[in-house]
């Protein structure tokens, strides 16, 4: 799906076939048992020696054979990425936090479709194992890859992935108000260069 005034893509998902007569909900149920969608926004300002960013990750519940227009979609984790390597990007640590450090065990052999907003021309060689997603990490052969730009609405993609952008920058916001020392009081994940640690919501629906 192509934004006719920039040719921007909004939307691509991996298809073996085209299936013209199935409706966006019905593709995404026909190839997916579940669906999480997530987004990394980084602040352009280096903080006390780390670039930091934002990843927050929203999920549907529910399995996807009752997905339909009416579906929600819920905020489901958010992690703060301090990063000594200023020029490493901060999208594949988000989705290699995603994909090891949030998803439930009891559908990690379910059909994933994990919806990003970056590297598409990778993708095909990502979603079909040649190529890893983030350093030697390859994804998990239940896990695809789709592409939704948050600048759109055309999709339930498109706006699952504008609930992560929105929520990544309230984090960062929240993030500047505090700053590094906080962020180091808690136990951090290691991942590469970076230094990884998982916020926890003090409002009642549990969004960042």
């Amino acid at each position: 799906v192509r934004e006719k005034k920039d040719d921007k893509v909004l939307y691509s998902a991996p298809a073996d076939e085209f299936s013209m007569s199935l409706d966006h909900y019905e593709e995404l149920k026909a190839r997916f048992d579940y669906l999480m969608a997530v987004d990394t926004n980084t602040l352009n300002e280096i903080q006390q020696g780390y670039r930091v960013s934002a990843c927050c990750i929203y999920v549907v519940r529910d399995h996807l054979s009752s997905l339909n227009a009416e579906s929600r979609y819920v905020h489901h984790a958010t992690f703060l990425i301090l990063n000594t390597d200023h020029h490493a990007k901060s999208e594949p640590i988000g989705w290699h936090l995603a994909i090891t450090r949030s998803i439930h065990p009891l559908i990690q052999h379910s059909r994933i479709g994990m919806i990003v907003d970056s590297e598409l021309g990778q993708h095909i060689d990502i979603n079909a194992g040649r190529e890893p997603y983030y350093a030697t990490s390859h994804l998990p052969p239940n896990l695809k890859f789709l592409y939704a730009s948050s600048d759109g609405s055309a999709t339930f993609a498109n706006a699952m992935i504008q609930s992560c952008d929105t929520g990544a920058k309230a984090v960062l916001n929240e993030f500047k108000k505090k700053g590094v020392a906080d962020v180091l009081r808690h136990k951090p994940i290691e991942v590469g260069t970076a230094l990884c640690v998982r916020v926890v919501s003090s409002r009642p629906d549990g969004k960042p």
